[in-house]
């Protein structure tokens, strides 16, 4: 997912944010169990990067990163793009979030 984000930095293509969001929303065990699939990870910049650029194209459920999602799934009513959309958002700021937090809670535990 790292190297998605590195990707995404570089060049956008549809696929791209749809594959960040399949991940978060179908990695066996859910988001908590990809975050401690970066836990071994968390301190790599190459790993920050990636994420930094992820949260960028997430930032919003109207950025081109939700967008992109409601793209690929070539949805053309408004009103379910607007919820592919927010889910993409959504799952995407959980995981970002709870990395984070991970990230943090490691920090004060190593102090």
């Amino acid at each position: 997912m790292a190297m998605k984000g590195m990707t995404m930095a570089t060049r956008l293509k549809e696929k791209d944010p749809r594959d960040v969001y399949y991940c978060v929303k179908y990695y066996p065990g859910g988001i908590d169990a990809l975050v401690e699939e970066f836990a071994p990870h968390i301190g790599n910049k190459l790993v920050k990067e990636g994420l930094i650029n992820i949260a960028r194209k997430f930032t919003s459920p109207e950025h081109v990163g939700p967008k992109s999602v409601a793209d690929f799934e070539e949805v053309t009513d408004p009103e379910k793009r607007d919820v592919i959309q927010r889910d993409a958002y959504e799952r995407v700021q959980a995981l970002l979030h709870k990395v984070v937090f991970f990230k943090r809670r490691q920090w004060s535990c190593n102090q």
